[in-house]
């Protein structure tokens, strides 16, 4: 009978250090680890109890001799899956936080803020490969600012052996890169993502100014306010920037996206809006390509259903919809929806 066979086990703890202070902005800092250690067996299954495998001479020759290995339960008449390969691996990892608390200008109270949120660092050590026991390091986290508007997404990836160049290429050797470089690793590939959306109300919040008390007055006709009319309009850019390390040796670093878009909707009565979706603007982009996707489209609010048409003018793509609106009658599948592409007309 196939009999698969697997053992794991895993220890964590987590580590606080705090430190106080008396004077000045700066009132305390806080440091958050939670190391981890993990190990997990598979065994061998071409070797003794198990015997999984088998080999059968595929040379009609005496010498070379070409076998070929199989799994002698393979092409069962009830299906096999592949069995495990040998591995006895221990899994580590350190994940880290810290906050500092500081004392608010504006009054005398003490306000904590994240300056690492969620940055870990990951490796792992293979005792049965042949060589290259010591996986890359890989470490990674984000941070948030200003009033979570803002994110900040990065990730490293280290390898821990040295290397040599062959015909002006790259290649590791089973030899750490502390002793013969005097290099703890080598920076393989970064990635920086800085992502920002907010609106004209989240801006004026962040600004702390208040809106005038005649600007949140709604007319007779339930129409926003032009304020509220900006605020539908959700502001995103995203900017990344990428570090990596070519075969040659060379490092090399490249924006990867630098794009602003603008969505959202303008209403025209209290039953129809105007749709604008995904105008972006491509920094990176060739010129005369960095106008990207722009899409118009029209809703009409009919009490417990809508209707909603869509047009993309850079592909010529049209598409009209009909349904019922979220949370009324939604036991009622029965939307309509057409569309068309390249610029056909409706």
């Amino acid at each position: 009978a196939l009999r698969e066979f697997s053992a794991s086990t895993s220890l964590n703890t987590r580590i606080y250090s705090t430190v106080q202070l008396k004077k000045g902005w700066l009132r305390g800092l806080r440091h958050e680890m939670t190391p981890n250690v993990s190990l997990s067996y598979a065994p061998n299954y071409h070797k003794n109890p198990f015997q999984y495998f088998k080999s059968v001479d595929t040379d009609t020759t005496r010498d070379p001799q070409k076998k070929l290995e199989y799994l002698i339960f393979g092409k069962s008449p009830f299906g096999t899956s592949n069995v495990g390969t040998e591995n006895f691996i221990m899994n580590f990892s350190l994940n880290h936080r810290i906050e500092i608390k500081y004392k608010n200008k504006s009054d005398s109270l003490t306000k904590k803020f994240p300056i690492i949120e969620g940055f870990s660092m990951n490796a792992s050590y293979n005792f049965f490969k042949d060589s290259m026991k010591l996986s890359d390091l890989t470490a990674g986290g984000n941070n948030r600012f200003f009033k979570g508007l803002t994110t900040i997404n990065y990730s490293f990836n280290f390898s821990p052996y040295a290397r040599r160049l062959v015909n002006g290429k790259e290649q590791l050797i089973n030899q750490y890169a502390w002793k013969k470089d005097k290099k703890l690793a080598y920076l393989t590939n970064a990635n920086f993502q800085i992502s920002t959306g907010t609106n004209i109300a989240q801006i004026a919040q962040l600004l702390n100014k208040k809106k005038d008390e005649k600007e949140t007055i709604e007319p007779k006709d339930n129409l926003p306010s032009l304020f509220n009319v900006y605020s539908n309009f959700n502001i995103s850019h995203q900017f990344g920037f990428n570090i990596q390390r070519l075969q040659s040796g060379k490092d090399t670093a490249r924006i990867t996206v630098n794009s602003l878009s603008v969505n959202g909707n303008i209403p025209l009565t209290s039953k129809w809006k105007i749709i604008i979706n995904n105008i972006a603007y491509d920094f990176s982009a060739p010129k005369g390509n960095r106008i990207v996707y722009p899409s118009l489209g029209i809703e009409r609010d009919l009490h417990c259903w809508y209707m909603k048409m869509d047009w993309t003018p850079s592909i010529g793509a049209y598409s009209f919809f009909i349904g019922v609106k979220p949370g009324s009658f939604e036991f009622l599948k029965i939307p309509n929806s057409k569309a068309f592409t390249g610029a056909q007309p409706f």
